[in-house]
């Protein structure tokens, strides 16, 4: 059926098919297939990337180099291949390692704010203001514009301890922070977070959040000061103690150290009137798409919004809350895993299944802009052999001889071949790597010029460097780069 599908059979020295007649086979052959077993030819096999693919994907989805997958567990090889559905496995071991790779690459690309080398300076004193649960507490500030890191004490004298801190709305002017407390020791409860100062701010304003109403009653009290806090005496309640700020912080675009692999929009984060929600939402859409190779829609995008919110609900930065988020993504099946998508347009859908599997199979990596927006417009299908053309012309094709070469030919070995060192004196790993370089190179160049696949057994050349024609004996080939050479005897070609 593949046979006859592809084209490949009849065989050349048999009458062809038409295409007509070549669409009425595969009608009948599924027809009665569906017919004899009640349902449709089974599909590939759900794989998820190998460690090659991972590396190749992070750095194609952010720009940047970092081989963390040299720590997942070894690839689980079948038929000579690391890159067969069946005999994959998915152990803890492989989440724990997932997870962790996913935050080291995040640590990487984002940088994230940090206010330690500023001095503390608190704004309150040594007044306390007490916090009515109908009411707010303001006070004055002279903060520059900027970012800041706040650290926030409220002391709840005289309520139940069972009770859960509230969560509070805190403002510097315009910037509003709903936030969760961070942390309670005995009777004071700890709450820290980032906000943006803009020049035209002036007053700090803290209040119960209106979302804290739906949730509990925020001030239970007790019949004693049961917090032991005798400041207090019998004034129960809520109390604004303590309010630290430090900044404020020089942002990345500032310093010259920007985000790497999406537009992390720095100005607009010292925009204290902006939409964080719908800068973030924008923003994780658009990674959402690229990470899993296809459009996502609402519900997914949501998923990863809701985590940046409860993140920022606890009072981290804004980068942080996106790295969380980015996280998450990075560990989804829908990124670890080549899945089919389950909804929309078949078409497009069959589309985009093309752009994945064409490029995990030439590239071991993620789809770029072209084969994406080829898939989009639903024209790849028709154009596959100009795709094919372009994508074997990049360089990223490498990856597609290195693996496929390394596996068929377990050329992957001589990277733990260990030679007497009496007897091969010579052997050192420049002449290792370019005994590999050599059955590379001679494929890439079979592969690429479309030659007949006979001259991998018997050519009348190979492809040399100056180590390598040293160790066969042949002198008139110098310098580190690899050239076609011409053999006078022919046994020396081929693998």
């Amino acid at each position: 059926f593949d046979a006859v599908a592809s084209g490949t059979m009849p065989p050349s020295d048999e009458l062809p098919l038409s295409e007509e007649q070549r669409e009425q086979v595969i009608r009948w052959t599924r027809d009665v297939w569906s017919r004899d077993n009640g349902q449709e030819p089974i599909g590939s096999v759900l794989r998820r990337l190998n460690r090659r693919e991972y590396d190749n994907t992070i750095r194609d989805l952010f720009g940047v180099e970092l081989n963390v997958a040299a720590n997942f567990p070894a690839d689980d090889i079948a038929f000579g291949f690391d890159n067969i559905g069946s005999a994959q496995r998915l152990a803890p071991i492989h989440l724990e390692r997932y997870l962790a790779a996913a935050e080291s690459v995040l640590g990487e690309v984002i940088q994230l704010p940090d206010a330690a080398d500023f001095a503390p300076v608190e704004l309150i004193g040594l007044r306390t203001y007490p916090l009515a649960e109908d009411g707010k507490v303001e006070f004055e500030h002279h903060l520059e514009p900027g970012r800041y890191l706040v650290e926030f004490s409220l002391v709840r004298a005289g309520i139940d301890e069972r009770v859960k801190p509230p969560r509070l709305d805190i403002s510097f002017g315009t910037d509003v922070r709903d936030i969760e407390a961070v942390r309670v020791q005995d009777e004071t409860v700890m709450y820290r977070f980032w906000v943006v100062v803009a020049p035209e701010d002036a007053v700090v304003q803290v209040k119960l959040s209106d979302s804290q109403f739906e949730r509990d009653k925020p001030a239970q009290k007790a019949t004693a000061n049961v917090s032991g806090d005798q400041r207090y005496g019998k004034d129960f309640g809520l109390h604004v103690d303590s309010m630290v700020v430090r900044g404020p912080v020089l942002e990345q675009s500032e310093s010259g150290e920007p985000g790497v692999g999406f537009n992390l929009d720095y100005a607009e984060l010292l925009n204290a009137h902006a939409d964080r929600s719908n800068q973030a939402k924008g923003l994780l859409g658009e990674f959402a798409k690229r990470a899993f190779r296809r459009p996502v829609n609402e519900a997914e995008i949501q998923q990863l919004l809701t985590l940046f919110q409860l993140a920022m609900s606890y009072g981290e930065s804004f980068e942080r809350a996106v790295q969380m988020s980015l996280t998450a993504a990075l560990v989804s099946p829908k990124f670890l895993f080549l899945a089919e998508p389950e909804s929309g347009n078949q078409q497009t859908s069959g589309e985009y299944r093309l752009a994945s599997r064409l490029s995990y199979f030439l590239w071991s990596s993620m789809p770029d802009e072209e084969l994406m927006r080829a898939a989009e417009a639903g024209t790849l299908s028709k154009d596959l052999r100009l795709q094919v053309r372009r994508m074997l012309k990049d360089p990223k094709s490498h990856a597609f001889v290195q693996n496929f070469v390394g596996q068929w030919l377990q050329i992957r070995n001589l990277e733990e071949a260990s030679p007497d060192e009496e007897m091969f004196r010579e052997f050192d790993e420049q002449l290792r790597t370019s005994m590999r370089r050599e059955t590379e190179e001679l494929f890439a160049y079979l592969f690429r010029e479309n030659r007949n696949c006979f001259e991998l057994i018997d050519p009348s050349y190979s492809f040399l460097n100056e180590t390598l024609a040293k160790h066969y004996g042949i002198a008139d080939v110098k310098g580190s780069s690899f050239r076609k050479h011409e053999f006078s005897d022919r046994r020396r070609g081929g693998l």
